[in-house]
């Protein structure tokens, strides 16, 4: 197993989590629930975003960088969509999907940093 099947699965494990920020996690048996609701829509195109990107670190496409940051920022969206949109929600504690929300806004934000800051993106290419 090289680093690069770290990062690829990292990465593929990261953008999964992002399950986690969709309604249907919050439903508890509604049914009034869609896929298509922004919170959902955004929260599962990161999470494919994030598996395209796990695929071209695997096999060392060129274009993963650039789809990594617009995934990460993607990801900030569906976080902060989805905290403004349970911040009066009686469902959930406030404090869980806050937690949540930082989490996820924090690694959305290690992504972009490690991919714009080049000394950072250097060393990471000169790993993979």
């Amino acid at each position: 197993m090289t680093f690069r099947d770290v990062v690829a699965a990292g990465v593929f494990l990261a953008g999964a989590s992002w399950l986690w920020l969709t309604p249907m996690w919050l439903a508890q048996g509604r049914s009034n629930v869609s896929i298509f609701d922004p919170r959902g829509l955004l929260s599962v195109l990161t999470v494919i975003g994030f598996a395209a990107v796990a695929w071209g670190v695997f096999r060392s496409a060129p274009w993963w960088e650039p789809l990594a940051i617009a995934t990460a920022l993607v990801g900030i969206a569906a976080s902060l969509i989805f905290w403004l949109s349970n911040a009066s929600s009686a469902g959930a504690s406030q404090t869980d999907v806050a937690m949540n929300c930082v989490l996820h806004i924090a690694a959305a934000g290690l992504v972009i940093a490690v991919l714009l800051v080049k000394p950072a993106e250097h060393w990471l290419a000169g790993h993979l």
